[in-house]
């Protein structure tokens, strides 16, 4: 019992810190892309709205891949567990949220977007955390070294 709350603790500093490590080297990203004005209604739409939606959801899918290949071992509790954390600590504001949206309707626009938020977030640490099955890795690195290895003279 010990050691899968100490799996679950790790996990969540895991995610965390993957998390912050990514905001950090996009955070100059960002200011970039909003004052720069791309060529042609495609290009201002993609950077405009996708691009700044999708660099999130990166992160996020970043923190779920790092902690479930981390924790291959315990991927579900891992990644369980550090899922709900990102839900716990964004509990406050949903109850905020849904408490002005009950007296304000104001604050419904804020509500749904927070919603979409949460959603769109726990999908992609689902997706990064349990996407990879098992061995991927592996298999990449020896599907890379298969041309080194046809090129190499054989031994005699």
């Amino acid at each position: 019992m010990l050691i899968r709350v100490w799996i679950g603790v790790r996990a969540a500093v895991t995610g965390v810190l993957v998390t912050f490590l990514f905001r950090l080297a996009t955070e100059q990203l960002m200011p970039a892309l909003r004052g720069w004005t791309p060529p042609g209604f495609l290009a201002q739409w993609f950077v405009g709205s996708m691009l700044q939606a999708a660099i999130p959801a990166a992160g996020a899918v970043g923190s779920g891949l790092a902690v479930g290949w981390l924790f291959r071992e315990h991927r579900r509790l891992a990644v369980g567990s550090y899922l709900g954390f990102v839900l716990l600590l964004s509990a406050p504001r949903g109850y905020q949220l849904v408490a002005n949206a009950l007296t304000d309707g104001r604050y419904v626009p804020a509500l749904l977007g927070y919603v979409m938020n949460l959603a769109i977030v726990t999908g992609a640490i689902l997706v990064g955390g349990f996407g990879m099955r098992r061995g991927a890795l592996s298999t990449l690195v020896e599907a890379g070294d298969a041309p080194l290895a046809a090129s190499r003279p054989p031994d005699d």
